[in-house]
């Protein structure tokens, strides 16, 4: 995703902030057991953008890995924003006021990461990254509430014999 700057300073931090985030998910999904933590304050990006990278990353698919999911979660409770800076050790940080605090989970066919952006300011975030299986039971909580959401909404729906449909000569009358 590239940013238009008259001077290209701008828009190459922000790059370099975002190709540094694709580089730690790919890493993290095709080698999961040689990553532990990736704990990093990137400058010149906001929670917008990385919502907008990660859902960009998720429509085009072009991570090179197989079957790649990209989910969020939106955390609206403040009790639940302090107890997740209290887990990535982040002090004197606000509540965003801007852009919604998510939590992304970030699936392949083979591991799944969480990934969670803290804004510090309005210019920086720190970015921390886990093993889902290695995020505390808060974390995978919301994982799974989300992952019952996604399945219930398939009960809906309905096969349907391509014999029953009307046939298009049926329609143009």
């Amino acid at each position: 995703m590239i940013y238009d700057d008259p001077t290209g300073i701008d828009d190459g931090i922000k790059q370099e902030a975002l190709d540094f985030v694709r580089f730690n998910i790919s890493q993290m999904l095709k080698y999961p057991n040689q990553y532990q933590v990736v704990e990093e304050t990137v400058n010149q990006i906001n929670l917008k953008d990385i919502d907008l990278y990660l859902r960009k990353m998720d429509r085009e698919q072009d991570l090179d890995v197989k079957d790649l999911s990209i989910e969020s979660i939106d955390i609206t409770d403040i009790e639940k924003f302090g107890q997740i800076c209290d887990y990535i050790q982040i002090d004197s940080v606000n509540y965003p006021s801007r852009h919604p605090q998510r939590i992304y989970f970030i699936e392949s066919a083979y591991s799944a990461i969480t990934l969670i952006p803290i804004e510090l300011d309005n210019r920086s975030l720190s970015i921390y990254i886990e093993p889902l299986e290695s995020s505390p039971d808060f974390i995978t909580e919301l994982w799974a509430i989300n992952k019952d959401k996604k399945d219930k909404g398939l009960e809906g729906i309905q096969f349907v014999n391509p014999r029953n449909l009307p046939s298009r000569s049926t329609k143009r009358r």
